[in-house]
């Protein structure tokens, strides 16, 4: 990676770096799937989508990537990682950038781990509202708990994540879900990207709150 000055390299370093899921349009952060608070418990669940989790095999199995996922668990932690992480993406993805490169993936590994985690994000998100932002999440004690008082800015779109594979998820409070199918067709927008390398390519429709529920072919 080219960094264009030694500031960038400093606040790289601050958030731990960001990673690079092939699928993305973008780039992403993420730390381990082992510090799910949630997911790790449906880990050990059949049936459940976290079972078979993606971010317990492949690539996120290597020992770079494992190292780099737990320097980004205790980097959140940090008083400037906010600060440092509206750097980093300032300089990423700047206003002149084209809409289409504009986008950003919270988690393609992990979940949230506090409220305080998620206070971090939502401020990010409102330092760059030129940003989209997408927060899939097993975590909906943080989502209920902050929209109690509060909503979320325009650019984040929080999705909360079904339990179980094929399962219709459609909790009466939250508008915005994510589902996995495997055996049946479920209700909402089908992602396309199995049948288009595994990538998003053009599509950016889990950032866009106009639509409600996006369900992914299980892989």
């Amino acid at each position: 990676m080219v960094y264009s000055s030694s500031n960038d390299f400093i606040s790289l370093y601050e958030i731990g770096g960001l990673s690079y899921p092939s699928k993305m349009p973008n780039e992403a952060w993420s730390i381990p799937a082992s510090k799910c608070i949630t997911g790790s418990k449906l880990a050990k669940v059949k049936g459940s989508i976290c079972h078979c989790c993606y971010a317990n095999r492949g690539r996120y199995r290597m020992g770079n990537v494992i190292k780099s996922l737990k320097v980004r668990y205790e980097m959140w932690k940090r008083p400037h990682f906010t600060e440092e992480f509206i750097k980093v993406l300032n300089w990423k993805m700047p206003e002149k950038v084209k809409k289409s490169r504009r986008y950003f993936r919270w988690f393609d590994s992990g979940d949230l781990q506090s409220m305080k985690h998620l206070c971090k994000i939502v401020k990010i998100a409102k330092a760059l509202p030129h940003i989209y932002f997408w927060l899939p999440t097993h975590e909906p004690k943080f989502i209920q708990q902050y929209v109690k008082y509060r909503e979320f800015p325009s650019n984040l779109t929080v999705r909360l994540s079904a339990i179980m594979v094929d399962e219709d998820y459609k909790p009466k409070w939250w508008k915005w879900v994510s589902t996995v199918h495997k055996n049946k067709k479920l209700s909402g927008y089908q992602c396309p990207a199995h049948n288009q390398d595994n990538k998003c390519k053009d599509c950016r429709v889990c950032w866009d709150k106009s639509v409600r529920s996006v369900s992914y072919n299980f892989h």
